[in-house]
């Protein structure tokens, strides 16, 4: 709506069948196709190619995200970071696999948590790191060993700081919002999996950490 309303004459969006929000197609008037089986970054990639081929990829600049001025989370550096949370109540998996997790790496994890979920991260058991901002957590995030989650942005986040993530996929397919460029390290139940977080086993999440870790 703010591009109609700016009175460009030529508005760029995507085709209507990749777009949730069906309604905002009428607000644009270049509609691009793109290739639904590829992941929601390329989307994007193929949406920019579309209005230009005169680009350059962005500089990978992370790392200079990350901000810990009080070395809050310094002492964590090399830790396996769980992250419990999630945006809605379908992407979360439950608290007691998390503890089993952190029970079998005991002394090598850490529980970051966000804004209402604090309580289901000392329910793990583990040790719990202190409240973060969003810098502080990227710092978090990219000093981790490896990263264990959700579909969440911290996930996302954890793997465009270059740490090894393993996501826990159900209600969302991993193929199109997997962490990029570390999809195979997704224990995916989207597929034939049930489709839910509940139908992901512990022993299935650490047979894929260790591989992650090597």
């Amino acid at each position: 709506a703010l591009g109609w309303l700016s009175g460009a004459p030529v508005r760029y969006g995507f085709a209507r069948d990749v777009v949730r929000e069906k309604p905002s197609v009428v607000f644009t008037n270049r509609r691009v196709a793109v290739d639904r089986l590829r992941h929601v970054t390329d989307w994007n990639w193929q949406l920019a190619e579309a209005v230009t081929t005169n680009r350059q990829p962005a500089l990978e600049r992370w790392s200079e995200f990350a901000s810990d001025p009080h070395g809050k989370v310094e002492r964590f550096a090399g830790r396996i970071v769980l992250l419990p949370g999630a945006g809605r109540a379908a992407k979360l998996w439950p608290v007691e696999r998390y503890r089993a997790l952190a029970e079998r790496f005991r002394g090598e994890t850490v529980v970051a948590w966000g804004p209402g979920e604090r309580d289901r991260a000392e329910a793990i058991g583990g040790e719990v790191a202190p409240e973060t901002d969003l810098r502080e957590l990227a710092a978090l995030l990219g000093r981790g060993r490896l990263v264990v989650g959700g579909d969440t942005g911290p996930l996302h986040l954890a793997a465009a700081m270059g740490t090894s993530v393993v996501g826990l996929y159900g209600p969302t397919d991993p193929q199109r919002n997997g962490p990029y460029g570390q999809i195979a390290f997704t224990v995916d139940h989207y597929r034939g999996g049930g489709r839910s977080m509940e139908s992901i086993g512990v022993a299935e999440v650490i047979a894929k950490m260790e591989e992650a870790m090597g």
